[in-house]
Order: structure tokens, then sequence, then C-alpha cells
């Protein structure tokens, strides 16, 4: 049973850094893109390792409880793609929305999971990232 599988009797608790170990096994992250959806559509394309680091270390403060089905009624949702140097289509998308709920699919399994965020996760932060592009990585400190 891997990480991301559901017992029907028990509520399933896990983190954003185990289910991205659970799906990206040993391979290495080459590139992000992280996309606003539902307000300014930005995009922000991310291939410096240094920086990839940073912006994955605020999704690693995520607490996640596994749900049935996504629960999109949001205002805004960003996403992250993330890509390895082997593979140049997506490995897997995640979507966090504003009101504390993640989607996550795996493309090369093609099948997807929801999520509730469980602790007091930073999205605005997120959102910062994408509106200042650049700009906010020089203030993260990497984790």
């Amino acid at each position: 049973m891997t990480l991301l599988d559901v017992n029907q009797n028990k509520i399933v608790n896990t983190s954003f850094n185990e289910v991205i170990t659970d799906i990206m096994q040993e391979r290495e992250i080459t590139s992000i893109v992280l996309s606003e959806i539902g307000g300014e559509n930005l995009d922000m394309l991310v291939d410096d390792k240094e920086e990839i680091d940073k912006i994955l270390g605020l999704y690693s403060k995520m607490k996640l409880r596994k749900i049935e089905g996504p629960k999109f009624r949001d205002k805004v949702v960003v996403q992250l793609d993330i890509r390895t140097e082997s593979e140049v289509d997506v490995i897997f998308s995640l979507r966090v929305t504003d009101n504390g709920y993640v989607d996550v699919y795996e493309y090369v399994k093609n099948e997807g999971h929801a999520y509730q965020i469980t602790n007091d996760f930073d999205f605005e932060s997120l959102y910062q990232l994408l509106q200042q592009q650049g700009e906010f990585l020089a203030k993260i400190e990497t984790p």
C-alpha cells in the first residue's frame, strides 16, 4: 500500500513531502511551472535548482488529509506542474486553492487524488510568488 492509498474505514493524513516523494521516487525535478487559474492567469517557469527548492519549501509546509473528489469552490487556484530531465511531459500537477483544498494528478498513472489542507498553510505566499515573479524568490530562504 502506498501513501496515496486509502483505507475506507480511516482518515488518511499525509503531507506534501510524502505525496511528492511517493510520486517522484528517485527522479530529479528539473523544472516547475507555477500557474494562476481564475485570477490574472499568470505563469512562471522555474528551472534553477535553488529556486525550485525555495518554491517546494513553501509547499513542504502543507499537512494534508485525503478526501473524496476535488472541492473547487474557490476564487484562485495556484497550479504546480513538475517535470524531470528524462521526461519532457509533466510528471504531476498539484492545484492548491485559496479555500484550503489540494488536487494532485499523476500523469504517469493517469490518476488523481484530492486533499484538504489541515494546517495553517500560507496560500498568500504562493499567490505573491506569481504576482511578483522572481522578486519574491529572493526573499525566501532555502529550507
